[in-house]
């Protein structure tokens, strides 16, 4: 299995196009990204769960992504959003706009029938330099959609 650092490594050497956000975290844009057609497609409605690194002790919380490759983040009334890509299976969100200082905030996931990661296999989340916070999270397909 693959690190996150490792599967970022396949990201940027995939093609570094544009800047996803804030620093210099530079990857392809998400219309790019077909050239390396994906198994399963990211655009829908998740239920989202990052363990408090960016949402607040459990809130529940919606992570909508858009085909256009932004993404928003709702929850506690409080919304963020960002862009994603996709390299295969592995996603990259970073999150660009924020209402409680997660702008910079980097996810890293792979994308399943079900959604992007899973409890048993959540990804990485490094908030590290918004707010001294890394972690997990994983974002399912809600069951009535599946």
């Amino acid at each position: 299995m693959k690190s996150w650092r490792m599967r970022i490594g396949a990201l940027l050497a995939g093609g570094a196009l544009a800047v996803l956000g804030v620093g210099a975290f530079a990857v392809a844009p998400a219309a790019a990204a077909a050239a390396h057609p994906a198994a399963a497609s990211p655009p829908g409605v998740y239920n989202y769960n990052d363990g408090g690194v960016i949402t607040e002790g459990g809130a529940a919380t919606t992570l909508t992504i858009n085909a256009n490759g932004s993404f928003t983040l709702i929850y506690s009334s409080i919304t963020d959003s960002g862009q994603w890509l996709l390299y295969g299976k592995t996603v990259a969100l970073t999150v660009t706009n924020s209402e409680d200082g997660s702008s910079g905030c980097l996810l890293v996931g792979t994308v399943n029938h079900r959604g992007i990661n899973s409890v048993a296999k959540p990804g990485p989340i490094d908030c590290n330099s918004q707010f001294g916070k890394t972690g997990t999270w994983y974002a399912s397909v809600p069951h009535h959609v599946r």
